[in-house]
């Protein structure tokens, strides 16, 4: 179950996704996060051991700490492919994406931006729609669990 949201800089976006990673997780449900950037980005720091690992001509390298664990790679990963990882990774009831392009990924549009194709809902802070949306999600996602038990 993915599902996806969108708006301008600013908007309340990553908001939106902790607050209802929060309230799913609250419930008992599993989730991951994607946050698409819009700049270039490195979490690998020059002169640490995982940079010099890169370095020496590594494709991938491994960062495994005693409470979490962070691979980078130079290739930049398609939707297919990071949607499969977490799901090879933690087996997430649902993952929420952040800045999601994905035409055919259901969305909740944030602020005043103009709607994209599958657009479920508009969040509005004002009015605190949190609750629907989270209900929306919980019902998709025993839906989901439901069609796979068949």
């Amino acid at each position: 179950m993915i599902f996806g949201i969108y708006g301008l800089k600013n908007a309340g976006k990553t908001t939106l996704l902790e607050n209802l990673t929060r309230e799913l997780v609250s419930d008992n449900y599993k989730v991951a996060t994607v946050k698409y950037a819009t700049v270039d980005i490195s979490i690998d720091k020059e002169g640490k051991d995982s940079w010099r690992h890169k370095k020496a001509g590594a494709v991938s390298v491994c960062v495994a700490g005693k409470n979490e664990t962070a691979f980078i790679t130079e290739r930049v990963c398609g939707f297919e492919d990071i949607i499969s990882t977490l799901q090879n990774l933690s087996n997430p009831d649902v993952i929420l994406v952040e800045g999601c392009e994905i035409q055919e990924v259901p969305k909740i549009a944030v602020g005043d931006v103009e709607e994209r194709e599958k657009t479920i809902f508009r969040y509005d802070r004002y009015n605190d729609n949190l609750p629907e949306i989270k209900t929306y999600i919980i019902e998709a996602i025993e839906k989901e669990k439901k069609t796979k038990r068949l």
